[in-house]
């Protein structure tokens, strides 16, 4: 048997309403009663920062799902805005395939406003598997805008550390022009990046 990071065995029998099955990202708060929490790719309370991006290029941030999920928000930061005023920013949520690149699109959520120095967010309807998930934005903005992000500290290596053993690289860059999202992506030429701003989800539901 496999054995996990509590070092027992694993039961195939077992299922994850089994402690010793779980793990971190298996705890996430749901709903909205009592207090409200999104979440991003983020591995520890390091401060935020904002993050610069030029428009016509989607970023893809990794983020891993442990257990079935229904994500009722998609949202955004944005930091530091100008440009037209007629700007908006799109957001998508897609799969993994086995080589770590984004693959299907699972839903592409629309487009928000990012004229306004302002916290932007989208009602969506999307159940999640446990598996790897890419976030994706993308803006049309004629000037360099600023997100939230994290700093290259905050957010896990799940796309691993170069060959030179340099800074870890955590998404992926792809030159596209600002229209709705395309599926599969997975033939694309990506970019490695190691800094990307953060689509934020708020989880309803969870099994």
């Amino acid at each position: 048997m496999n054995s996990n990071f509590y070092n027992k065995p694993e039961n195939p029998a077992y299922d994850d309403s089994d402690t010793n099955r779980r793990d971190i990202n298996y705890y996430k708060k749901i709903g909205t009663t009592s207090f409200e929490s999104w979440y991003s790719n983020s591995v520890n309370c390091v401060a935020m920062t904002s993050i610069s991006r030029g428009r016509n290029n989607i970023i893809f941030t990794p983020f891993y799902v442990s257990k079935t999920i229904t994500i009722d928000r998609l949202g955004i930061d944005v930091t530091v805005t100008g440009g037209t005023s007629t700007a908006t920013a799109r957001m998508a949520i897609y799969d993994s395939s086995d080589l770590l690149y984004p693959n299907n699109l699972i839903i592409d959520a629309g487009t928000v406003p990012v004229t306004a120095v302002s916290v932007q967010s989208i009602v969506v309807q999307v159940t999640l598997q446990p598996g790897l998930y890419f976030t994706a934005l993308n803006h049309n903005s004629s000037v360099t805008l600023q997100f939230r992000g994290l700093p290259i500290i905050g957010v896990f290596p799940t796309l691993g550390i170069p060959a030179a053993f340099t800074v870890s690289q955590h998404c992926y860059t792809l030159a596209f022009t600002y229209a709705p999202y395309i599926t599969p992506v997975l033939n694309n030429t990506f970019t490695l990046g190691t800094s990307s701003p953060s689509v934020f989800y708020r989880i309803a539901t969870q099994n």
